[in-house]
């Protein structure tokens, strides 16, 4: 019950997020946008950016309400949402390259940002598979073993009440 809490938080979160960039112009929100320099700020195409975004913060939230009605109607796993969720920050991170013309933005800082996408992708799903797998217990007169992502076998001599 309370990851669903969680959910309903970030995806109210998300969509105030969205609102404020689309409707209240505060491109501010946008992360790197916020440090530039004026000169910096200049070469970057705002409005279409800001309106890429909220698009972005609302399309997260819908994932986190869906997420929310398939887990606790339906007991659907929430992994699929997490990864959904990941893949969708990361494409997000990679396409709003295209709205920023400063030179430091070159083809190699897309080369090297695809590469920690990349990275991110191949630790982060197989992680959350063995987070999600099932764990299951057995009670022996010897020992309790736990077998899951990772197994372990547990003395019953060392487990101390």
């Amino acid at each position: 019950m309370g990851i669903n809490i969680v959910l309903l938080i970030v995806a109210s979160l998300f969509f105030g997020i969205g609102i404020c960039i689309s409707k209240l112009k505060w491109y501010w929100l946008i992360s790197g946008y916020n440090t530039m320099n004026k000169e910096e700020k200049a070469n970057v195409e705002i409005e279409t950016l800001g309106n890429y975004m909220s698009k972005t913060f609302f399309f997260i939230s819908s994932l986190n309400i869906i997420g929310f009605i398939l887990n606790y109607f339906f007991n659907i796993s929430l992994a699929i949402f997490i990864v959904l969720t990941v893949i969708v920050l990361l494409y997000s991170i990679y396409y709003c390259q295209r709205f920023d013309y400063n030179p430091n933005s070159s083809k190699e800082t897309k080369i090297v940002l695809v590469i920690v996408i990349f990275i991110m992708l191949i630790t982060c799903i197989p992680i959350m598979a063995i987070g999600y797998s099932s764990t299951k217990v057995t009670i022996t007169d010897t020992s309790i073993k736990i077998s899951s992502g990772v197994n372990a076998s547990i003395p019953k001599d060392k487990i101390k009440s």
